[in-house]
């Protein structure tokens, strides 16, 4: 059951599901922030009935449990000597693309959970153990997850 949700956070769009006869209702997003509509949203977009489960298979079911993001690598190479931390910069650029890269770095994008297993897999092969340094985390709902 979700508590102090915020429904600003769900996107535009995104469809609720009001079934609560099915076995995963108490876990699932799409059912759970039903019950934090605002009284001023006019309307939504629902899920039709028919394609619900009451069973629990249903193929919309999105899990209601945040996922840690990490957010920035500001220190992530600083104690590194510069060679391996040029070799892991051009890895990280080459896997990300540039653009996505510096995005990640600035902190105007997030490193999902795998990801951050990647920046750590990389770490690895370069010799570094340990967790990355990420600048911060933030628990975010992932509306997308199947």
């Amino acid at each position: 059951m979700l508590k102090n949700f915020n429904y600003s956070q769900v996107p535009n769009g995104y469809a609720h599901c009001f079934n609560d006869k099915c076995k995963k209702a108490e876990e699932c997003l799409r059912h759970q922030i039903t019950y934090h509509i605002p009284e001023d949203i006019r309307t939504i977009i629902v899920l039709n009935p028919a394609i619900t489960s009451p069973k629990g298979d249903c193929k919309e079911y999105i899990p209601c449990a945040p996922q840690k993001n990490a957010v920035g690598i500001t220190h992530l190479l600083d104690n590194l000597p510069y060679s391996t931390a040029r070799d892991i910069k051009n890895e990280l650029i080459a896997h990300y693309g540039k653009t996505h890269y510096y995005r990640l770095k600035r902190k105007e994008r997030f490193f999902t959970p795998q990801e951050q297993n990647y920046v750590k897999s990389v770490l690895n092969r370069h010799g570094i153990t340990g967790k990355p340094e990420f600048d911060s985390y933030e628990e975010i709902y992932d509306w997308n997850t199947k």
